[in-house]
């Protein structure tokens, strides 16, 4: 909640003042606000279930891990991504529904990963809707111009938490809606 507060007070601050984008981060944000990237950065945040093994694996990550002390927390999750292909299969078109405890059964109370968690309780079907609604949002929000960069970064900055946490649910989609709602609000104006 907080995160949706903070971004619209950054949406409203941005169209209050009018900021000029300097060329190189108009470039950047250009290229982040193409409706394919938001959809590619939550599959490869659902991939990080898979490599985290490998990943954890380099001796340099190993060691870093073991000197932070943080080993456990990523044995854990480690633990928890094993047991996704045993969860997965037994219902992978349509999941298990909304707020299952499915998950309980193997391990904690959700997934660790937000595309996990959507797979899980939305199934392969669930995961392709959301991304299709991902691309979709993405491409009208990219029709509003660079006023809508703050919802933009709060679509990112849940993405990048989905690698890690269950983020995708409905704060996540509030944000998706609101960008989206900013690219139908310049297309009313242009029609008129």
């Amino acid at each position: 909640m907080f995160m949706i507060i903070f971004v619209l007070l950054l949406s409203f601050i941005s169209g209050t003042f009018k900021f000029k984008i300097n060329k190189r981060w108009a470039g950047f944000l250009n290229f982040i606000s193409s409706p394919i990237v938001p959809v590619a950065s939550v599959i490869f945040s659902g991939i990080v279930t898979i490599a985290l093994d490998a990943i954890k694996s380099i001796p340099t990550i190993a060691t870093y891990l073991g000197t932070i002390g943080k080993t456990g927390n990523i044995l854990s999750r480690t633990l928890i991504y094993k047991n996704l292909g045993t969860i997965l299969s037994k219902k992978p078109w349509i999941g298990y529904g909304y707020g299952t405890a499915v998950v309980s059964r193997y391990f904690g109370p959700n997934a660790q990963n937000g595309l996990a968690q959507v797979a899980i309780q939305a199934g392969i079907i669930g995961v392709v809707l959301m991304l299709l609604i991902t691309y979709h949002c993405g491409k009208m929000g990219k029709d509003s111009g660079g006023r809508t960069a703050p919802f933009l970064f709060g679509v990112y900055a849940f993405i990048l938490s989905a690698t890690v946490e269950n983020t995708l649910g409905g704060s996540f989609l509030i944000l998706l809606a609101l960008y989206c709602v900013c690219g139908w609000e310049r297309k009313v104006k242009e029609e008129t």
